[in-house]
Parts: C-alpha cells; structure tokens; sequence
C-alpha cells in the first residue's frame, strides 16, 4: 500500500498539486493508524494530509477514483479477494440433494493444502494465480507491465496492444499445466467427482480473473495518463482562452494557475531581493578599518544593503464591459495580497472603493463576491476611468509612495466620459511606476471609446493582457 500511496502523491504533482515530502510523510504516518478498508475514511485522511487548496480537490477525486480500486479492499484484512461474488457464485446454490457439496472456503482450503504439497512442482505465479492471491498478482501485473513499456502508452488504440503483450508475457500453459496438477493431487486425496468439477469451476475462474486484471490495469494505466493528457489539454485551452470569454465554471477552474502564477511573482521577487543583497566592496570602509595595519587591506568590509519590501497598489475595473476578466483578475489580486504583505486594492466603475480589509478578511470566493456586489460602487454605471482616478487621488494617493508599483486592471474604454488624465499624472508623479494591463487586443486600443492611448503616457508598460498565457508571460516585468 505505501508503494501505491507514494505512486498517488506522484501523480498528484504531475497534475500540478503542490506535496511537500513532510505532507507525505504525514499522509503515511497517518494512514497506520485509519482502517485501509474503509473508503470513505481512506481517502479523507488522503485529502487531509496531502491537499491545501479547495481548488485542487475534484483533480484529487478524479485521481483518487483512478488509483485506488475497492474492490479488492479486503486484501489486508485476509480475505480472499478472488472470491467469486454472489452474482457470479460458481457455488451450486443450497439444494438438499447437494449436500455433499462442500462450499467455497472448505474448497479454497483444500486448494491452499493442495498448494502447500505440491510447492516444489508448481511456479510461484502459479502458487498466486491459483491460491487467489489477488495483491501478488497485482504487483505481478504491474512488473510485467513495466517489462513491455506501458509506461510508453499513450493513445486508447494501444490498450489492446499493452494488454495482449502483457498476457504473452505470462506461461499459460505451464500454469495450466500446474491447474492439472493440482487438479490430480485433490483427487488422490479423495475429492469425489462432483467436488473435483467444482474446485476445477474455482481454478479456472481464478486463471480468468486474472486475464480481466490484466485488462483492467492496462485501462486504469491509460486513464491515469489520458486524465493528465486531457487535464493539461483543457489548462493550455483555457489558458489561450480570452479572458472576457470565460464562463464562471472556467473562472472556478483555473483559480489553481492564478495562485501558481501570484506565487511565481513571488518567487521571481524573492529571487531579485537575494541578488540585491548580495554585498559589495565597501572601499571607504576598507582604509579605514585596515588604518591600524598600515593601509594593508587584511579585514575587508561590506556594504549592507537595506531589506525593502514591495509596495503594490492595485486598481482593477469591475464594470459588466470586463466582468468575466475582472473576476479573474480579482482573483489574482487577491493571490497578490496573499503573497505580499503591503497591497492595498481597489476597485472601480465609476467610484472607486477598497477592497483590501475585504481581502484579508473573507476566504477567496466570498471576498470576490462582495467585492463585485456589496462595496456601495454602482456596478451597473458605464466606466469612467477619469473620474474613478480623481477620486483615488481625492482620497488614497496617500497609499502611493515613490516606492510603490501602481498596476492598474482594465479596457480603458471611458464611455465618451472625459478622461482626466491628469489624475493618472499626478498618480505617476508619486509612484515609482505604473503598468496597466488591458484584457483587450492591442489592435482594438483607441478604437471607438477606448482612451487607451490618452493614459499610455503616464504608464511605464501597458500590456495586452487577454489571457492567462499573456499575464504569464508579463509576470517577469511585474517583479518590482
């Protein structure tokens, strides 16, 4: 069970789901102490241990379904897990005429003696097939998978191939072989004919299950990759997808590459402090500390670099024009804000509001939602760009200080209101820079009612930002 876990946790960061080894650890140590067999107990404790993002969980579940099958959950606790089923009982059904009859455990232990006698003369895999030791043979399986490559399966045509080349892979006739044989030492030890065709029924359908194992592995290997292939199918869709055309479902969908790419802002932010520090020569500092040598430099000296930490005010149009791309760039503000500990953020139509206390308080979905609802803005206004910046500066400009980035989220389409650029100005004026990133194509910019090229003066960068690969691709300039 634990190669199977470890296996899990594997595809779980192939999927693209953050586990740290001390969570695997954790999950291991956690799992000796629940009932493997209970399912629902089982995979809670999986997902408690192993997944922090409400947003990772349906991938969690549909892995979850892939790698771990129930129906031979009994195999820790002893029972034989290649018993035959009510449904498919090869037992003669009670009958008083049948008496005589012996049921499947007296057979099963007959079988298991049988076994024991002829060990020397019968294959382990034999010993496996025909004692129904399901979780051997699954790792049985699993090698001679491995022996033909399915790890280099990749399309649904090539299940049948895997699945025959894994059969050609087994001795079908020495283990027939060995079924006769066993078949001959039940007789010697009296099992009437009746008792003998029985125990022959078991046996074959043991060799049986073990061919539609076979098959059901090869399909759960597809599945497994198929779901990751078709999983990174739809991210690299959605990814290229526009942004004003996301549904809500998609929105809800791609909240883990949002969190990815805020915490990738943070890294490539980490990354440029820790090049900042890094000493240099303090040559001043040299001669004067060396005077007491006669000017010989034997004790050198650094010069220190102060720490300082990023300030990001944020201004993000959430008018019904962009309200698809405004949920997800609410979304990725709010990762910000999680990521940075000095971001303030704003919304606007044509008033403006701070959303930041409603950022720092309320999980992420209920934020957003109060955030497009209740903050007093009139959501259903045409934007006004010029008037929401002239009442930032009227009653915020204090957040911006020369060492603050402004970025600042929307279409620029002002709705022939005035754009009183001067506001953006006397912004620029205290920030140390301002990048705007627009969720339309720059071919449309200063098209119609969009003002976009009477606030590109004032900004540092203006990007086209119509989807995720394009705000993934701006992340680098964004490091501050």
């Amino acid at each position: 069970m634990e190669e199977k876990i470890l296996e899990f946790v594997q595809a779980l960061r192939k999927s693209n789901i953050r586990v740290t080894p001390s969570e695997e650890i954790d999950c291991l140590h956690s799992l000796s102490h629940i009932p493997l067999e209970e399912k629902e107990i089982f995979r809670m404790t999986l997902q408690t241990t192993l997944i922090k993002r409400v947003a990772d969980i349906p991938t969690f579940q549909n892995l979850f379904d892939l790698h771990f099958n129930f129906e031979d959950k009994k195999n820790s606790t002893g029972v034989r897990p290649y018993a035959p089923t009510e449904k498919n009982s090869l037992m003669a059904p009670h009958n008083p005429l049948e008496e005589n009859l012996l049921d499947y455990n007296t057979l099963a232990e007959k079988i298991d003696l049988a076994l024991e006698e002829a060990s020397t003369n019968i294959t382990a895999l034999s010993r496996h097939i025909l004692g129904g030791n399901g979780g051997q043979l699954h790792r049985w399986i699993k090698a001679k998978g491995q022996e033909v490559g399915i790890q280099n399966m990749s399309y649904f045509l090539q299940v049948n191939y895997y699945t025959q080349k894994i059969m050609e892979s087994f001795d079908w006739r020495e283990i027939e072989t060995d079924l006769n044989l066993l078949l001959k030492i039940l007789a010697q030890k009296g099992l009437d004919g009746r008792n003998l065709n029985q125990t022959k029924k078991l046996l074959n359908y043991r060799v049986n299950l073990l061919k539609n194992t076979i098959r059901q592995y090869v399909r759960q290997e597809f599945e497994k990759k198929d779901f990751r292939f078709r999983q990174k199918l739809a991210e690299e869709a959605l990814m290229d997808k526009n942004l004003l055309q996301y549904t809500e479902r998609e929105v809800e969908a791609m909240k883990g590459m949002v969190a990815q790419l805020a915490q990738r802002l943070k890294e490539l932010q980490a990354i440029r402090q820790k090049k900042a520090r890094r000493s240099r020569l303090n040559v001043k500092g040299i001669f004067r500390k060396n005077l007491k040598y006669g000017g010989i430099p034997l004790d050198l000296s650094f010069k220190e670099k102060k720490k300082r930490k990023p300030q990001i005010v944020t201004l993000c149009d959430v008018s019904n024009s962009v309200r698809n791309a405004s949920r997800f760039m609410l979304q990725f503000l709010y990762s910000l804000q999680d990521q940075f500990s000095r971001v303030r953020s704003f919304i606007f139509v044509d008033e403006i509001a701070e959303v930041t206390d409603l950022f720092k308080t309320y999980p992420l979905e209920e934020a957003i939602t109060r955030a497009m609802t209740q903050m007093g803005i009139a959501y259903n206004h045409l934007s006004d760009f010029g008037s929401a910046f002239s009442a930032f500066c009227d009653n915020y400009l204090s957040a911006v200080t020369s060492k603050t980035t402004v970025i600042i989220m929307g279409d620029a389409r002002n709705n022939q209101y005035h754009p009183r650029e001067g506001a953006l100005k006397e912004i620029r004026a205290q920030a140390k820079r301002i990048i705007w990133l627009n969720p339309e194509s720059s071919w449309s910019w200063n098209f119609g009612d969009s003002i976009m090229g009477h606030y590109e003066p004032y900004c540092d960068s203006v990007v086209e930002c119509r989807n995720i690969k394009q705000l993934a691709a701006v992340i680098d300039t964004l490091v501050l």
